[in-house]
């Protein structure tokens, strides 16, 4: 009778702990989705940041040689202004 009460009441500690659990186990679910997530958001923000900072690099060298070619080509009109 005894062990009888005692499974019984053993069986009903591990429910709730099953149930208690669960509860964590869901709201671990539910934060690795929500770290995925912002993960997913991270490395797209990441990626979009390349981008920008390719694009910007090919712009920053167009500019440095568009101004060297200015800087060549004054160079060489005043040459040519004082040999004439």
């Amino acid at each position: 009778m005894i062990l009888t009460l005692i499974l019984i009441a053993v069986s009903v500690v591990l429910i709730f702990l099953t149930i208690s659990l669960d509860g964590k186990l869901k709201d671990g679910r539910r934060r690795i989705a929500d770290g995925k997530r912002q993960l997913s958001s991270g490395i797209n923000q990441l990626n979009a940041g390349r981008s920008k900072l390719a694009l910007g690099e090919t712009v920053k060298v167009i500019l440095i040689m568009l101004c060297a070619v200015c800087v060549i080509w004054a160079i060489i009109r005043i040459v040519k202004s004082v040999i004439a």
